[in-house]
C-alpha cells in the first residue's frame, strides 16, 4: 500500500511539473547561404514573438517585422512597422496612419538578402542579436524553425490525420 501511495505521489508530482510546460520545443535556426548547419540556433517557445529590424535600402527607412511561433510550429508574421509610406507600398499595403499594420500571415522560411547585414537585428527574449557575419554580403540568410518535436503523451489538437 505504501509503495502504491509513493508511486501515485511521484506521478502527481511529474504531472504537476509538466502541466505548464509547452507541448513541444523548437529552435529558430539561422542559416547563411547554402549551409545545412545553422550559424546560430535560438530557443523559441510556442506563441513567443521576435522582431527582425533593418534599414530598407530603397527608402532608407527603418523596418520592423514581428513574427510568432504558431501552434503548428510555423512562423506567423503578425506586424509590419515603419515610418515610411514607401515601405508599405513596397510590401503591397496602403500606408497606415499609425505606421504599422497587423497581419496574420503564415510563412515557412524567412529569407533575407542584403548586400550589407550591418543594420540587420533580431530581437528575441530580451536579447538583441546582430545578423552581420552570419551570412556573407549578397548571400541569403535563412531563418527557419527546427522542430517542432511534440512531447511524448501530449496530444496536438491541431494535428490533422
Amino acid at each position: 500500500m505504501a509503495q502504491t501511495a509513493r508511486s501515485l505521489t511521484w506521478l502527481c508530482l511529474a504531472l504537476a511539473l509538466s502541466w505548464g510546460a509547452p507541448a513541444w520545443a523548437a529552435s529558430l535556426g539561422l542559416y547563411g547561404g547554402d549551409a545545412t548547419r545553422p550559424a546560430l540556433c535560438l530557443e523559441l517557445a510556442p506563441g513567443q514573438a521576435f522582431q527582425l529590424e533593418h534599414i530598407n535600402s530603397i527608402y532608407d527607412a527603418p523596418v520592423r517585422e514581428t513574427y510568432v511561433l504558431g501552434p503548428r510550429g510555423r512562423l506567423i508574421q503578425v506586424e509590419l512597422a515603419s515610418p515610411s509610406a514607401g515601405v508599405f507600398e513596397y510590401y503591397g499595403f496602403d500606408p497606415p496612419p499609425a505606421g504599422k499594420v497587423a497581419l496574420h500571415q503564415e510563412v515557412g522560411v524567412i529569407r533575407l538578402l542584403s548586400m550589407n547585414y550591418q543594420h540587420h537585428l533580431l530581437r528575441l527574449g530580451g536579447r538583441t542579436i546582430r545578423l552581420e557575419g552570419l551570412a556573407l554580403p549578397g548571400q541569403v540568410l535563412r531563418l527557419e524553425v527546427d522542430g517542432p518535436k511534440p512531447r511524448a503523451g501530449v496530444m496536438n489538437s491541431e494535428a490533422k490525420p
